[in-house]
């Protein structure tokens, strides 16, 4: 298109084709990037949501089969005593009361071995452990995981587990050569089956029994068994009324060649109530540590049974009495959960409870030791139906509960969450329940019948209610928010509340803001309004590259450098907190005595020379003040003051009450006095305006600190500042964090502070300050409110950075989760969690999945940051424009 131009000549317009090109090239680039990221970050965003659903879904159950196996010609009902299954669920055993054992095929309930362990002997009492009976050292025998008693006072252990062995081609039958992938038949005493990698399984039941061992003169009426650490351990009642435990201690004899067990016990006559009648159970507890004789009311006697008390030998007496069962109830059944502490008490009506021993404040038995009732399975009525067989996972916090109706509930017992509800086919008793190893499936006993089920139990150890709100642990004194995903052993109990991760990152945010903040704002308004032109972009691009620091050399520095200084100087680095900003203010006073010239020249380079001079002159002066500090406020050290409760606690309160207090004295006395001092200096000079402003700040200081005294005296009183606001002195604490972490993040805040403020117009500067305002009045009441939205957005952008910190939280917190705002201790965060536990997890587990959800957690939290400083950007622009 031709257009005249200025000079009354006629060119074309044309643009040329590359550029053409290029710029659709560029558009497209650009759209495509744009596009890119927005898909990006929605996949990370579906990726953690599809990892973390499956923790929400509930439970899941299937039945299989339901068979009635031929029972054996005049055979008589006896009650089944102890059941079983294996891994694979294809086989299942089941022991009666009169010692008969016998393993069947699930899916038909063929007899695969039927044998008699005692010789025609009946127990009168058996006992399992529910931990898993440890691997024996190479050369050692199988660890038994029970034990049986009889009338002539002796004892059997026995194990009883399944093995598997993988076979030969030329061990196993044409009919076993010809079977499919997971097809199975009888091979022996077992089952043979081909595995995907085209090899024969042969799985069948090893049982050993050990020879009658004689422990006592009279029948042994009620027994139980444990694995603690030390080796194995039984506690035995007799019918005469002896109680006593017999530990084993396993080792290895060089003399013989050979393991031996060295038995140790302890009898103990035990005076029972005459009222109450015998006890119907003994159960032994934690490490073998404690014994529990409980009556059919529902009366239950802990007995300290430690090593140390038994030898003092004479009379067991009862260090704790609990009643387990509501008044006018009866108790059916008392059993451990893996690891021996929660104890299941169910009642004629099939109430559930879980008891475990915890240490509260003023326990009233003499071992320290209370019973609590942690949990309450259902409806504290029960379902009115008894409670006729159980099981328990070895592994797991989970429990089958079999009813005289027929029906059967799987339990988790630390979340209280029901997860399966079903109902035998033939609607008759229960005699017999087996939890699958893998809690992947339940078989049932009952009336001659055998069936089972599937099950996909799903994560019941996480729970919206778990993960976030307060849950009764055992050996917890009370329902708390805890964090520890893994243990050392089989029977740890997970505990994965999220709540100490998110206050660990909303704590270490806090602090590092508060450093953060007020450092950023301040110098990016110097460096506006005050700095001269000359100074600004050097200095800005040196504040710039603080940010190109990586974290984790700040985090390497926290922790090796920073923590030790802070440690073996803890009181001046405290002096520190108040003789900086007192040092700066007094600096700021004694400026005003400068002639009117001179300090007009010094506005630029000098006077930020000036102001970098009190950071040596404040050290000093804190280094001054500490020993007196320490001395009156601390009683000479104040790491005992925080760690072991020396001396008062109105010191303490003092001293962190003086900022506060500094403040409250110095707005009083401006509002008292500030307006008759303005009247009356009216015709003053320069420096007596300025010995009157600095005699007005000694009065302040002076002031501040008698208030403070005042009121750490009178909450001192009745209040101890550790008890709430400050906690124990860690190396590795929240003030390290918050130091180093805003030592990150201000280069961020301030960078962006720093444009906002210089993109304000000149005009209402010069406005502002024709109008008579002092610099100072300009840059807080004109530029900051026309530059609040950009602000905004830079504390915003550092909370954001905060937020997602992970080395220097992880190398300078301590990584503790504890809930305390206290400076003086540590916390773990929700990046910082993740970074060390994720490459450990298992994937697919319940702790790999929470792991996931702290992603999604974090995610979201960034997301509500960015949407909310949005939202307050476009407020305070639309503010600015209508202004």
């Amino acid at each position: 298109m031709a257009d005249r131009t200025f000079t009354g000549l006629s060119r074309a317009r044309t643009t040329p084709r590359s550029v053409k090109t290029s710029e659709r090239i560029a558009r497209t680039a650009i759209t495509a990037g744009g596009i890119g990221t927005i898909i990006a970050v929605s996949l990370i965003f579906v990726f953690l949501l599809w990892v973390v659903i499956p923790l929400f879904t509930s439970a899941e159950v299937e039945p299989l089969s339901a068979v009635q196996p031929k029972a054996s010609a005049g055979e008589t009902q006896v009650a089944v005593i102890q059941a079983g299954v294996d891994e694979k669920q294809s086989m299942g055993w089941t022991l009666r009361a009169d010692g008969r054992l016998r393993v069947r095929r699930l899916t038909d309930g063929a007899l695969l071995d039927d044998r008699d362990l005692f010789d025609g002997k009946r127990p009168t009492c058996w006992s399992w452990s529910p931990d898993e009976p440890p691997v024996p050292e190479p050369g050692a025998p199988e660890v038994p995981g029970c034990v049986f008693g009889f009338a002539d006072g002796s004892v059997r252990s026995a194990s009883i587990r399944f093995t598997s062995v993988y076979l030969e081609r030329d061990a196993v039958s044409e009919e076993a050569r010809a079977l499919r992938v997971g097809g199975a038949l009888r091979h022996e005493n077992g089952i043979v089956s081909l595995t995907p990698e085209k090899q024969w399984r042969f799985v069948r039941l090893q049982v050993e029994v050990s020879e009658p061992e004689q422990i006592a003169q009279a029948a042994i009426r009620l027994i139980d068994y444990a694995l603690p650490s030390s080796g194995r351990a039984l506690a035995f009642l007799t019918a005469d009324g002896k109680l006593a435990v017999r530990q084993y201690f396993r080792r290895f004899n060089t003399m013989v060649d050979a393991w031996v067990e060295d038995p140790f016990d302890k009898p103990v006559q035990f005076d029972g109530d005459a009222r109450r009648g015998p006890p119907a159970f003994l159960r032994l507890g934690g490490q073998a540590t404690m014994a529990f004789l409980i009556w059919a009311d529902g009366h239950a006697e802990r007995f300290d049974v430690r090593e140390e008390v038994l030898a003092t030998g004479g009379t067991l007496e009862s260090v704790e009495q609990v009643e387990l069962v509501t008044e006018g109830r009866t108790l059916d059944h008392a059993f451990f959960l893996v690891g021996k502490t929660t104890l299941i008490v169910a009642d004629d009506r099939g109430a559930l409870a879980a008891w475990f021993p915890t240490r509260p404040r003023g326990a009233y038995a003499r071992d320290g030791i209370q019973m609590a009732k942690g949990h309450v399975l259902g409806s504290r009525d029960g379902i009115g139906v008894r409670v006729s067989a159980y099981a328990t996972s070895p592994r797991l916090r989970q429990m089958t509960i079999g009813f005289e109706d027929g029906s059967i509930q799987v339990w988790h017992v630390t979340t209280e969450q029901l997860l399966v509800d079903v109902k035998g086919d033939q609607k008759l008793a229960i005699d017999g329940l087996a939890l699958a190893p893998k809690v992947d499936g339940v078989v049932a006993w009952y009336g001659g019948w055998m069936q089972r089920w599937r099950m996909d139990a799903g994560h019941p150890e996480a729970t919206l209610v778990s993960l976030f709100t307060p849950v009764w642990y055992e050996g917890q004194a009370k329902p708390e928010h805890t964090w520890q995903a893994e243990g050392g052993s089989d029977d740890f109990e997970p505990k994965l509340g999220l709540m100490p991760l998110v206050f660990g990152t909303l704590k270490a945010t806090l602090f590092s803001m508060i450093i953060a903040v007020p450092i950023a704002l301040l110098a990016a308004l110097y460096t506006s309004e005050f700095l001269t032109p000359r100074w600004r972009s050097p200095l800005k691009s040196v504040i710039e590259m603080m940010a190109s620091l990586p974290s984790v050399v700040l985090g390497f520095l926290a922790a090796i450098v920073l923590a030790p200084f802070v440690d073996s100087a803890l009181i001046t680095v405290l002096c520190a907190f108040l003789a900086l900003p007192l040092t700066v203010m007094l600096g700021a006073r004694l400026w005003q005595f400068l002639p009117t010239g001179l300090a007009i020249r010094w506005q630029g380079m000098p006077r930020f020379a000036s102001i970098c001079v009190t950071l040596p002159v404040a050290i000093l002066l804190a280094r001054l003040m500490a020993p007196g500090v320490e001395s009156l406020c601390f009683a000479g050290d104040v790491e005992g003051w925080l760690n072991r409760g020396e001396g008062s606690s109105a010191g303490g309160w003092t001293f962190l009450l003086i900022p506060l207090c500094l403040v409250v004295v110095a707005l009083v006395t401006g509002r008292l006095f500030g307006p008759w001092l303005r009247k009356v200096s009216t015709s003053w000079s320069r420096a007596q305006c300025a010995a009157a402003d600095v005699a007005r700040f000694a009065i302040v200081i002076v002031g501040g600190v008698l208030f403070a005294w005042g009121l750490g005296v009178l909450l001192g009183g009745g209040l101890d500042p550790r008890e709430s606001i400050v906690g124990q002195y860690q190396k590795r604490n929240a003030m390290i964090v918050g130091f180093v972490m805003g030592f990150a993040i201000v280069p961020i805040i301030y960078t962006l502070s720093e444009d906002a403020l210089s993109s304000v117009p000149q005009q209402l500067r010069e406005g502002s300050l024709g109008c008579g305002a002092t610099p100072w009045q300009t840059g807080i009441r004109i530029v900051m409110p026309a530059a609040m939205s950009g602000l905004f957005s830079a504390i915003m952008v550092g909370l954001g950075r905060a937020v997602g910190e992970t080395m220097i939280v992880l190398m300078a917190a301590g990584n503790t989760p504890i809930m305390e705002w206290s400076a003086f201790n540590g916390f773990r965060t929700l990046s910082a969690n993740i970074a060390t536990e994720l490459p450990e997890a298992v994937r697919g587990s319940t702790h790999y999945r929470v792991l996931f959800l702290l992603g999604f957690v974090l995610f979201a939290m960034t997301f509500v940051i960015n949407t909310f400083a949005e939202l307050v950007r476009r407020h305070y622009r639309k503010r600015f424009a209508d202004l």
